[in-house]
């Protein structure tokens, strides 16, 4: 069945034609590259774009192809791989797969989705414990889109074990810490000790003011409420010092995703897209707790609550700040 969703999905956002924010960017690139620009590509703007990104379009013209076939080719890597974690690290892949899709809150992949896809395959190497196969398949997703950087540094925090009453201490501090990042990130850029390009991603995402509209990435009450919920939930479960490896991981992963989201909502919102890399362990860690209820006198109450879940996310995207740019959809046959 995943395989299906894989397929449709794969011709539903292949075949597109000049809707969603990113398709006329994309067409640029894809336009603009060549295998002698890989390393020396520039958006226009003083902003370099990541080579392995460059080098996907560049050998898909040479190859003969065309943007569409970009297309297929670039949505079908994204599903593939949020289709391999589902079907590696949990039960029910199905459950998983949906969740990641909806609650990426876009219709159609980015750069970023495809650089959290081919990061997911270092969840194995991170349940082993081996720090250098783990950083392997994050380095080359940095080649996609450097700011799955971010997961390095805090292999870490995956495996630590911390009482309840710290977990909601942290949380609830996260609300409040955004505020001074900005001052922070200054400073580590003003050393000068970065690359070009972690450089200018580092200074557009630590941006006090968003470049994009200011409801965008914003959390409201509902998002929130939702939050605090499954963060209760996962610990009155004991989930945080699971001796299942995989759900206490995963567990951490959620709580790592969204401090992510409380510390950047309300200064540096473009900062809050890093929370996407940590998506695959909210992802295994919520189906497994629903699909874990569907053995249980809990079943359809479950089942109501995920389809209610997946329908806000839903409608938060079909009513988000670029719904006009998704509808009407638009194919390569009209």
């Amino acid at each position: 069945m995943i395989h299906f969703f894989v397929f449709v999905l794969t011709i539903f956002w292949g075949i597109r034609w000049d809707c969603g924010t990113d398709w006329s960017h994309f067409l640029e690139v894809f336009q603009a590259s060549r295998m002698d620009n890989i390393f020396t590509f520039d958006q226009g703007v003083g902003e370099p774009m990541e080579p392995g990104f460059i080098f996907l379009n560049a050998l898909i013209k040479l190859l003969g192809g065309n943007y569409t076939c970009f297309l297929l080719i670039f949505n079908f890597l994204v599903l593939i791989c949020f289709a391999r974690f589902s079907l590696q690290f949990t039960k029910y892949p199905l459950l998983s797969f949906v969740y990641t899709i909806i609650s990426l809150g876009i219709i159609f992949p980015n750069r970023q989705a495809l650089a959290m896809g081919i990061a997911s395959f270092s969840i194995c190497y991170l349940l082993k414990r081996n720090f250098i196969k783990y950083c392997i398949p994050i380095l080359l997703a940095s080649m996609i889109h450097v700011s799955v950087i971010i997961m390095l540094p805090l292999y870490p925090l995956f495996s630590l074990k911390t009482k309840p009453w710290m977990i909601f201490i942290i949380y609830l501090i996260s609300l409040e810490i955004g505020s001074i990042l900005p001052l922070i990130f200054d400073s580590i850029i003003n050393l000068g000790v970065l690359g070009s390009l972690i450089s200018v991603r580092l200074i557009s995402y630590s941006q006090t003011v968003s470049s994009i509209s200011d409801d965008f990435s914003s959390r409201g009450l509902t998002s929130f409420i939702l939050s605090f919920s499954y963060l209760s939930f996962f610990v009155l479960k004991k989930m945080y010092c699971s001796p299942i490896k995989l759900w206490h991981y995963s567990f951490n992963g959620f709580l790592i995703m969204e401090l992510i989201r409380n510390i950047f909502m309300e200064t540096m919102r473009d900062f809050m897209r890093l929370e996407l890399y940590f998506r695959p362990y909210a992802s295994i860690l919520l189906s497994n707790a629903f699909g874990n209820f569907s053995k249980t006198k809990y079943k359809y109450i479950s089942g109501i609550i995920f389809v209610s879940l997946m329908f806000y996310f839903f409608v938060k995207t079909l009513t988000g700040t670029f719904a006009e740019t998704y509808f009407p959809y638009k194919t390569i046959f009209e």
